[in-house]
């Protein structure tokens, strides 16, 4: 029998902050306690800590029901007890955080999707009492040209969107000059929108293809509209992340780390080193 894995999604945390160190505010920020509220359930950090030697972090994204109504039935008692709980889990997701590169990994639970997970991981850290001039959004890493096989499959594509931000501090020589071209005028957002009714050739605007692929390593998000087979089609970024198994025996967050370096490095390298690793 074949053992049982988890599977750990990968996406980019963008955080601006007037902190020197990354690594101690993000320890701190995620262990405040703070919460995001949202219909029925709070949002929050729980059991947050450095793994090992560090310097990546770890813990869990909790998603918690606010009040709760059962009814209990006691052995040895005739009736039942109905009784209110309060901030009940109703899931949590384990994720590391490497607080150089941004590049954090979680796991895919049930109760918890990878579009919430992305949405309330930055929505909690922005309620901790650090947030004072503090920006951060989070979006999933793609594997690269994944976004450009699936608009391939478009017979024509009448709206292309991106918005872009500026890496911090790490960019890659396929989108460097794009990134620091962004950074020069001091610009937080890059936004560009195409439309065409008789349909857009994206492979002839070429400076397109440093836009897809800084989207697609978490630095923003792209989107194309298109027909396919006379259907209106959308395809965007973040809708299909890295992920990579660890096998389900591995309990202790130093192991379930180390099963997930091989991944941490190879995306690390797109950023850095100009490489693009095996996905």
């Amino acid at each position: 029998m074949s053992e049982r894995n988890h599977s750990y999604a990968f996406s980019k945390l963008n955080l601006r902050t007037p902190y020197p160190d990354k690594g101690a505010y993000l320890l701190e920020a995620l262990g405040s306690g703070a919460f995001y509220e949202s219909t029925k359930h709070q949002w929050s950090f729980r059991d947050v800590s450095v793994v090992a030697e560090g310097p990546q972090l770890h813990g869990f994204l909790v998603k918690a029901r606010d009040q709760k109504h059962v009814e209990q039935a006691p052995p040895g008692q005739a009736g039942m007890t109905p009784q209110d709980l309060s901030f009940i889990v109703e899931a949590k997701a384990h994720f590391f955080l490497d607080p150089s590169s941004g590049i954090v990994s979680h796991q895919i639970v049930g109760g918890i999707t990878a579009l919430e997970f992305v949405e309330r991981f930055p929505a909690v850290l922005l309620r901790s009492p650090q947030h004072t001039l503090v920006e951060a959004f989070m979006v999933a890493i793609e594997e690269r040209e994944e976004f450009l096989s699936a608009v391939g499959t478009l017979q024509k594509v009448t709206r292309f969107s991106v918005t872009l931000h500026p890496s911090n501090p790490n960019n890659s020589h396929l989108w460097r000059d794009l990134d620091e071209q962004i950074r020069k005028i001091k610009a937080l957002t890059f936004r560009e929108e195409y439309e065409s009714s008789e349909g857009l050739d994206l492979e002839a605007a070429g400076g397109m293809i440093d836009r897809i692929l800084m989207a697609e390593d978490g630095l923003g998000v792209a989107c194309a509209e298109g027909e396919r087979d006379g259907k209106r089609q959308v395809i965007r970024t973040g809708t299909n992340p890295v992920v990579q198994a660890v096998p389900a025996s591995l309990e202790e967050p130093k192991g379930i780390l180390d099963a997930l370096m091989v991944r941490f490095q190879q995306i690390r390298d797109r950023y850095r080193d100009g490489k693009d690793g095996d996905g």
